[in-house]
């Protein structure tokens, strides 16, 4: 249904906005405890995941990022029990031609300085 075609116009019923952070191209958002987790989609500043305090929903701020290099995307992120795991994908030709993407896995127990464990390679 078209905004157009709604009644008030609304795109939600029964849903207040709290807060606001500008995040550029998100793509998958995971909540944990008073952190919110965020993948993103293809960007010009090479973002790829960023960790939000979200324990004041009207003052979301954010606290870490990981970025990715030129031509790569980590849109997809999952966490529990301070783990966080992300993918990592090439767009198009980017990155080495014998690598496709794969996995991160981070140490997130203090959000504010997440730690790489270590890849897992796709090829």
């Amino acid at each position: 249904m078209k905004t157009a075609d709604r009644r008030d116009g609304a795109l939600a019923r029964n849903v207040r906005r709290l807060g606001h952070i500008d995040l550029p191209g998100a793509g998958q958002v995971t909540i944990a405890g008073n952190y919110a987790y965020v993948g993103h989609i293809p960007n010009k500043q090479n973002l790829g995941t960023s960790i939000v305090d979200i324990s004041d929903p009207k003052n979301p701020k954010t606290l870490a990022r990981i970025d990715v290099p030129e031509g790569w995307h980590s849109h997809k992120v999952r966490t529990s029990n301070g783990i966080m795991i992300v993918n990592h994908e090439a767009i198009g030709k980017g990155g080495p031609p014998d690598y496709r993407g794969g996995l991160a896995i981070y140490d997130v127990s203090r959000p504010s300085q997440p730690i790489r464990f270590s890849n897992v390679r796709a090829i």
